[in-house]
C-alpha cells in the first residue's frame, strides 16, 4: 500500500512549523500537535510527553507565555526541509529561556514535522 493517509500537510514547510508550534506551545493539545506530524513520527507517547512538560512549565511559572519569530528554512529541497525557530518562554516575574529548534519537514501530501532537535 502506497500513502493510505488521505489528510493534507502545510502548504509549505514553514507553515508546519508554525502549526506544530501552535499546537505544543500556544494550545497545549497533543491531538492537534499530532496532526501536524508525518506518519512515520506520531508517536503518541512522545507527542504527550512534550506537550505534558510545556503543561508543567504553566504550573511552576507564573503565566509563562511561549513566543518565536517566523522559522526561517535553512536547507530545502523537494522532499526534504530543514527549519530553524528560536522559542523564547517569559514569565510575569521577568524570567525568560531561550531555545533554538530545528524541525526536519517533509513533504507527503503536503508539508509534515518529521524531527525536532
Amino acid at each position: 500500500l502506497r500513502n493510505t493517509d488521505t489528510a493534507e500537510g502545510a502548504p509549505e514547510p514553514v507553515a508546519a512549523v508554525e502549526r506544530f508550534m501552535e499546537a505544543v506551545y500556544k494550545e497545549q493539545n497533543a491531538s492537534l500537535a499530532a496532526a501536524t506530524v508525518c506518519r512515520d513520527a506520531r508517536e503518541a507517547d512522545a507527542i504527550d510527553r512534550k506537550v505534558e512538560e510545556v503543561k508543567n512549565y504553566a504550573k511552576a511559572y507564573r503565566n509563562p507565555q511561549f513566543e518565536w519569530e517566523t522559522p526561517k528554512v535553512d536547507e530545502q529541497d523537494a522532499e526534504h526541509a530543514i527549519v530553524s525557530v528560536d522559542l523564547r518562554m517569559t514569565t510575569d516575574d521577568d524570567r525568560s529561556a531561550d531555545q533554538q529548534l530545528r524541525f526536519t519537514v517533509v513533504q507527503q501530501t503536503g508539508w509534515w514535522v518529521c524531527e525536532v532537535a
